[in-house]
């Protein structure tokens, strides 16, 4: 009996890597089937089987982020202060003294070219400049006390403004100069008037640019007036200035239209008379005086001369209603100080 002859064919299945394979394999019986009473020989066929099981990756559930706590916050950004090399230093106060120079120096701070970020004051950004001239290192004196009086002031001047109004409506504008500039806190202002002894303290003020302008209350009108200053400092008080220029409060008595020159042509008449006549700028606050040829004209005239005045005191006038030869000559009018001059021929 001729031996079996037995074949056997392989099937192998594709290798995976290890790490993808997560199952078990399982090979299959071979069961070798013999025939006999043949001359060819029965293929024997040896199956192998791999079962495989594999487990897809599981994704990774994201993380829910966590916000930073504030210790870490104020921990991260103290790192980051203290590693830069531009982090701020702390200013340091310094207490100025007496008596003593300091140098004080301005600078822009960032680099040249560099934008500096808007700020709720600026609108826009602005360009840091280019450095051009080094800064310049100013020293300043810290300031010292007086140790002396103020000297007495100087050039003191006075004037009423306007010029041409009512005292009510005017003011008085007082000036004066300081001879050594020394430091001063206030001046007193004195006024009397002119040609009395008594002065009367009028103010006390502070006026750094040494001018002043005062009320004229309780100040007469027509009443000439004259001002002294006196300086105070932490050390004392000057001397009183000398008095200022008189000034007069109010309008100014002046002629507002002058006497004019006459000549007789033609013997004057009812209807036109010759008349000499002026104007004050307010009424005189004495009884004007007439002249003729420098003598005062008597109270009791000829009939044919008549001396009026209109009823506020400005226009005074002589009216001629007949000229005779002893009338030609200069005449003049006085009022307080002013005088007008006119002549007839």
């Amino acid at each position: 009996m001729p031996k079996p002859i037995v074949t056997t064919e392989e099937v192998e299945t594709e290798d995976l890597p290890e790490e993808e394979v997560t199952g078990h394999s399982e090979v299959t019986e071979v069961k070798p089937e013999v025939t006999t009473g043949s001359d060819k020989p029965e293929k024997v066929v040896k199956s192998t089987s791999v079962s495989v099981e594999v487990d897809k990756p599981k994704a990774e559930e994201p993380k829910e982020e966590q916000p930073p706590k504030e210790e870490e916050i104020v921990e991260s950004v103290k790192k980051e202060k203290e590693a830069s090399p531009l982090a701020p230093k702390e200013p340091q106060e310094e207490v100025l003294e007496k008596d003593k120079e300091y140098a004080f120096k301005v600078g822009v701070k960032g680099k040249p070219g560099e934008k500096r970020k808007k700020t709720e004051d600026s609108e826009s950004e602005e360009e840091i400049p280019e450095a051009s001239e080094p800064v310049i290192e100013t020293p300043i004196e810290a300031p010292t006390e007086p140790t002396a009086p103020p000297s007495r002031p100087i050039n003191v001047h006075a004037e009423a403004y306007p010029k041409k109004a009512p005292s009510q409506s005017q003011s008085i504008e007082l000036s004066w100069d300081q001879p050594d500039g020394s430091p001063t806190d206030e001046f007193k202002i004195e006024v009397r008037p002119k040609g009395t002894d008594t002065w009367s303290e009028r103010e006390i003020i502070v006026a750094p640019d040494r001018k002043v302008s005062l009320k004229t209350d309780n100040l007469k009108e027509y009443t000439d007036y004259e001002f002294r200053i006196t300086v105070r400092n932490k050390s004392g008080e000057s001397e009183p200035s000398q008095p200022s220029n008189p000034i007069r409060l109010g309008i100014p008595l002046e002629f507002v239209r002058e006497l004019p020159d006459i000549v007789v042509t033609q013997a004057p008449t009812e209807d036109e008379p010759i008349v000499f006549e002026c104007e004050l700028s307010r009424p005189s606050r004495e009884k004007v005086e007439w002249r003729k040829d420098g003598k005062v004209l008597p109270r009791q005239l000829t009939k044919h001369i008549h001396v009026t005045e209109e009823k506020d005191g400005t226009v005074h006038r002589i009216v001629f209603d007949d000229v005779k030869e002893e009338d030609t000559g200069d005449y003049t009018i006085q009022a307080e100080e002013v005088i007008s001059k006119g002549k007839m021929e």
